[in-house]
């Protein structure tokens, strides 16, 4: 036994006589007290004791150096690596515990790192811990460290904003919010088509053909044709309310290649067919969406009817124009 723990006997045996000594001249109620006086006494001495490494010195619980993440600032979507660092005094082996807003992620562990693969569920505001212990001290952690984290919106999560204000009747807001997506993925291109859309709806024809046509780039580039139908579909209402409707026609024509079933573009395509006095083939388009979508064909069969009774004004021989145009009796 080293001198150190001696002493420490020494000490015990000393002041446990003087206990016991207390105990033996004092009356019933002091002996009460000094029966808790020995218990806690002993429990100390167990403690300090037990606290002992093989060299006699106290053993000192590890203490949390550092927490780091490997990315600041991250979007959603983003998995992040966490490291912790701590330094044990006797080099004791360091377990680790991290917690996520008070949640336990994992039981200890010896590996001082953890990764999260944040989603949009996760945008917000965050507290990271990270709990140590050396198995010598308390069961529940020797010492901790936290720091407070942020996830932001990722771009689809900003396009998804974006599309449900643009639902809502807020288009200015819309935009800021593609706007966000945009700085965050400039190739991202559903945010092209829906500031587009959002552009269109305030009547500003040319920002948002300009939109349309960086959405129509991307879809090209990046060979996801069957996505962005919307954005020539989109286009061609742009160029239509500019009066080209030639133009019109084309990008209603390259949205049906991508997708020959989406009835409204057959209609918006009638629709500039007709304002060209092209009424058979604008009927043929009409035709084409009521087929397509036979369920939603009221509004097919209004145009359609229009393209007729258009193409009956516009034709010289047609005996209602006869009676229109015969002179009036006076």
């Amino acid at each position: 036994m080293n001198s150190q723990l001696m002493m420490t006997c020494g000490v015990f045996s000393a002041l446990l006589g003087l206990a016991f000594g207390f105990y033996k001249h004092t009356n019933v109620h002091n002996k009460i007290i000094g029966n808790f006086f020995i218990i806690l006494l002993i429990i100390d001495v167990i403690v300090f004791v037990s606290a002992l490494s093989s060299t006699g010195e106290v053993n000192l619980p590890p203490k949390v150096v550092s927490l780091m993440p490997d990315k600041m600032n991250p979007e959603a979507g983003t998995t992040i690596n966490w490291t912790a660092t701590a330094l044990d005094p006797e080099n004791d082996p360091v377990q680790y515990k991290f917690l996520l807003d008070a949640q336990q992620i994992a039981d200890w562990s010896y590996d001082s790192t953890w990764c999260w693969p944040t989603s949009s569920v996760h945008i917000g505001s965050h507290t990271i811990i990270v709990k140590v212990k050396d198995g010598h001290h308390n069961a529940s952690g020797d010492d901790f460290k936290s720091i407070d984290f942020s996830i932001s919106p990722d771009a689809t999560t900003w396009s998804d904003k974006g599309d449900a204000l643009s639902a809502q009747g807020k288009y200015d807001d819309a935009i800021n919010a593609y706007y966000n997506a945009l700085d965050l993925d400039p190739q991202y291109a559903l945010a092209w088509s829906g500031k587009g859309q959002a552009l269109y709806a305030q009547g500003k024809y040319d920002e948002a053909i300009e939109a349309y046509d960086e959405a129509t780039r991307l879809n090209h580039a990046l060979k996801l044709d069957s996505q962005y139908v919307l954005a020539w579909s989109g286009k061609g209402q742009a160029l239509y309310a500019k009066g080209k409707y030639d133009e019109a026609i084309n990008a209603y024509d390259e949205a049906i290649r991508l997708d020959p079933n989406d009835a409204d573009a057959w209609s918006y395509k009638g629709d500039a067919l007709r304002a060209k006095g092209k009424y058979d083939e604008a009927i043929e388009a009409y035709d084409e969406a009521i087929r397509i979508d036979p369920e939603n064909a009221t509004w097919f069969l209004l145009s359609k009817n229009t393209a007729i009774y258009d193409k009956e004004r516009a034709d010289p021989n047609n005996w209602r124009n006869q009676l229109i145009d015969l002179p009036r009796l006076d």
